[in-house]
């Protein structure tokens, strides 16, 4: 049988028309699927990245007013606030600074730190926060270091331990997700080296480690007094509305209060907790007043309440003091 010029050009085109689809089949469709489900994933942890950077702009922003009010309850308490005294010698607060931060990154798995270029800081500031005005005379050190970590869980307990930690606060930090490939030898096919993929979330940020802060007291909102006439019908707590601040002054503007519990240690110092959606705004100031706990608000057990009034900053009132010796009802939850 003899080929024609045009039965070997249909042939030549038949051929090419079979590759193109072998190859689609074989090799574009999978590739794309693949590239389809490296794709999804990196959406997921993009996802992922960005509800932490949401929290992060939480604590950057709406945490001011909880800060400010933590900071005047430490002032009212100690009436200086010192949250890790230094000693004199700068070298050695350098290098306890630098121990105390180099221990909490390896709790949380961190790596490819630097302590490097970490000074002290002394400064005298005039802080505003929605009309409300403080002076702080500071003493820091801003801790700024990049950071890497293998799984996202690890920034959001070292986001919790920050919280949690009355001498220091975080800035500017940033996360991003990232997937590093290296190879390594295959000893079955030499030629082909075993590819890995290494998920990781790097970035930087910036602890502000507070040594040493003093407060002038002439700008600061005032104490009010204790709330008086504490006692309990079942799950309801009742007390005597807080007319006055800690001077003996009539308050001028609206008084809240709000519930805590409250815990001794052995040598009778007080922690409190403040109990969730446990607020009360009245419409007066004066006379019994009352909140009910709800089922939910607090575990089975013994708790010890306290109450405690809450002033408008804005209007020159802080709350009522924590202090040791308060005044409190236990109730006992079924």
């Amino acid at each position: 049988m003899t080929l024609t010029n045009k039965d070997k050009m249909m042939l030549v085109i038949l051929a090419v028309v079979i590759f193109v689809a072998v190859f689609y089949m074989y090799g574009i469709v999978p590739a794309n699927d693949q590239l389809d489900a490296i794709k999804e994933e990196v959406v997921e942890k993009k996802e992922a990245v960005d509800v932490l950077n949401a929290r992060l702009a939480a604590i950057n922003t709406a945490s001011i007013d909880k800060k400010y009010d933590e900071l005047l309850d430490f002032y009212y308490s100690n009436n200086n606030i010192v949250l890790d005294q230094p000693s004199e010698d700068q070298e050695k607060i350098i290098y306890d600074v630098n121990r105390k931060m180099i221990e909490l990154f390896k709790r949380h798995n961190f790596t490819n730190y630097s302590t490097s270029g970490w000074k002290i800081v002394d400064t005298y500031q005039n802080v505003e926060y929605d009309g409300i005005n403080a002076s702080y005379a500071v003493k820091y050190v801003d801790c700024n270091t990049s950071y890497r970590t293998e799984n996202i869980d690890n920034i959001y307990s070292f986001l919790d331990e920050i919280e949690t930690n009355k001498s220091m606060y975080i800035s500017n930090i940033n996360v991003i997700y990232n997937v590093e490939t290296n190879y390594t030898d295959n000893p079955e096919d030499p030629e082909n080296p075993i590819e890995n993929k290494v998920e990781y979330f790097n970035g930087n940020f910036t602890i502000r480690y507070m040594m040493q802060v003093k407060v002038n007291t002439d700008t600061l909102p005032k104490l009010l007094a204790d709330v008086e006439g504490v006692s309990n019908d079942g799950m309801t707590i009742k007390f005597n509305a807080v007319e006055k601040d800690i001077d003996g002054n009539v308050i001028n503007g609206t008084v809240k209060y709000e519930l805590y519990t409250v815990q001794f240690d052995e040598s009778g110092k007080a922690y409190f907790t403040v109990i969730p959606n446990s607020t009360l705004t009245p419409s007066t100031n004066s006379g019994q007043l009352s909140i009910t706990l709800k089922a939910g608000q607090l575990e089975a057990g013994q708790h010890n309440i306290f109450v405690r009034a809450v002033g408008d900053k804005k209007q020159g009132y802080f709350k009522s003091e924590l202090k040791d010796n308060v005044s409190y009802v236990t109730i006992t939850i079924v």
